[in-house]
């Protein structure tokens, strides 16, 4: 229960920070997944926020106490990419607590590829419900915000091996404000 992602004076620091924040958009920009990927209960990668799930949790409190449905967590380190909302039980009803876009690495191997296509279909089916999970492309994310409408766009391109290979949009994932689900275009 005391192990935490942060730390107790950074971890404090960023409750404090959401719960007075009047944005339309609060953003939690930080390098690991914050979002359960598990496999029935084997935690995949310990070394995310899956090996802290009590700082998790309180960070599921804090947002969902703060009343912020907007919330949009950036996050990378897996040299993967996806989009995904974050759910919690809450009184026996699940509640949707924010939305996570995961960047992939512009040139590094996946972690989740590096272990072959197994591995890659493991976690394919860990993220089903995810508006987008990709695991071998590489590339980065460009987003576009405005008070109504948040707008990640995954750019990828299929060789890092050539200096001249072209990028394309994989897909678009969009979020309203106010709204609960991800739409992928």
């Amino acid at each position: 229960e005391d192990r935490t992602m942060l730390g107790e004076a950074q971890e404090r620091w960023l409750a404090d920070g959401l719960s007075a924040t009047d944005a339309t958009w609060p953003v939690i920009a930080q390098q690991t997944v914050v979002l359960p990927l598990m496999l029935g209960d084997v935690v995949l990668n310990p070394d995310q926020w899956d090996g802290y799930t009590a700082a998790r949790s309180r960070l599921y409190d804090t947002i969902i106490d703060a009343d912020l449905p907007n919330t949009v967590v950036l996050s990378g380190d897996i040299h993967s990419a996806g989009a995904a909302t974050h759910v919690a039980e809450r009184g026996g009803t699940e509640v949707t607590v924010a939305h996570e876009f995961v960047c992939t690495s512009i040139s590094s191997v996946s972690v989740i590829a590096a272990h072959g296509d197994a591995a890659v279909q493991v976690v394919e089916q860990v993220a089903a419900d995810a508006a987008y999970f990709e695991a071998e492309l590489h590339g980065y994310c460009r987003v576009s915000v405005t008070p109504d409408r948040w707008e990640t766009q995954f750019v990828v391109v299929d060789s890092v091996d050539s200096d001249d290979a072209p990028a394309r949009v994989d897909a678009t994932v969009t979020l309203e404000a106010g709204a609960e689900e991800l739409v992928r275009t």
